[in-house]
């Protein structure tokens, strides 16, 4: 089932019991399963997110619910917020958590939003450019009109 989860680009799915253990996790060996801390794992070394983690992820097993951890990410010098939504697995004694980063989350809205401001950015040089033409048009047959009847 979560075999190879992906979710955006860098976003994962797991899944961890009661007890904090991780059932599942992309990050784990297979021989690590139902052995390994879910914290642990998904910490890595990081004390203090492993403290956070523990706290607004495995503490609230059993209830939905989102957290957000700001986190600097060292590769890329970027500080970045990761979102963590959990949720139990309905008739099982699992818990299911999905993660993913701000900017990928918000990657396909502001495509969206670069491809609709070009819309309406062409819209309005259309317009322009049609009164613009319809003005030159009215004035040039106002002139013909004009002289038309002025001669007879």
């Amino acid at each position: 089932l979560l075999s190879n989860p992906r979710l955006y680009k860098t976003g994962i799915a797991y899944i961890f019991d009661s007890q904090g253990l991780a059932v599942y996790h992309p990050l784990m060996q297979a021989e690590q399963r139902g052995t390994a801390m879910v914290a642990d794992v998904a910490s890595g070394a990081d004390m203090r997110f492993k403290a956070e983690y523990i706290k607004n992820v495995v503490g609230k097993f059993g209830s939905n619910g989102t957290w957000v951890y700001p986190w600097s990410n060292p590769v890329t010098g970027r500080d970045e917020m990761w979102f963590y939504h959990f949720q139990p697995i309905p008739s099982t004694p699992y818990q299911l958590v999905v993660t993913a980063v701000d900017y990928e989350i918000v990657a396909s809205a502001e495509a969206l939003e670069s491809s609709m401001l070009l819309v309406i950015n062409l819209c309005i040089v259309g317009t322009v450019i049609t009164l613009i033409v319809s003005g030159c048009f009215l004035f040039y047959m106002t002139r013909w009109v004009d002289k038309k009847f002025a001669r007879q």
